[in-house]
This record gives C-alpha cells, sequence and structure tokens, in this order.
C-alpha cells in the first residue's frame, strides 16, 4: 500500500512567514530606522500574520491538513507584534 502524505497548508506556513519577516523588520526599523518602512505597514502586516494564522487553523480542522504548530506560532506572533510594535 503506498503511503498518503499529508500536505502542510499553505495559509500556516505563509501566517508562520509574514510573522516571522514582520518581527525582523520591526527589530532591524528599532535599531536603524529606516524612513521607508512606517511602523504602520509592520502593525498591518503582523495583524494579516495573526488572520492567516487563524484561517489557517480552521482550514486545517476542516482537511486534516499538516501546519497547525505554524499557524499558531503565527498568530502569536502576529498578534503580540501588533500589540507591541503600536508604540514604535
Amino acid at each position: 500500500m503506498p503511503k498518503i502524505l499529508k500536505e502542510t497548508s499553505g495559509l500556516a506556513i505563509s501566517s508562520f512567514v509574514l510573522a516571522v519577516i514582520s518581527w525582523l523588520f520591526s527589530v532591524f526599523n528599532a535599531f536603524l530606522p529606516m524612513p521607508s518602512i512606517p511602523c504602520n505597514a509592520v502593525n498591518l502586516s503582523c495583524g494579516t500574520a495573526a488572520l492567516l494564522g487563524i484561517t489557517a487553523l480552521i482550514y486545517i480542522r476542516k482537511t486534516k491538513l499538516k501546519g497547525k504548530l505554524l499557524a499558531i506560532i503565527g498568530i502569536i506572533l502576529g498578534a503580540i507584534g501588533a500589540i507591541a510594535f503600536v508604540r514604535l
């Protein structure tokens, strides 16, 4: 019998990647301010990462795909980033 490999959710991957990139930009912007990257764009991308993670969790539950941990990390980083980097 052939093995059936579960695929990883693309929404979960995009949530994780967007959250990590947003955090890297915000940390980099805190130490070396760049006028080309406004703080609102970082907050918006963190919020988008959190929403993508929530959508991914719902989709993963329905379709039994992999990537639950990536979605949860994307939600956590996105939510913390959207709240914490308002001050920057």
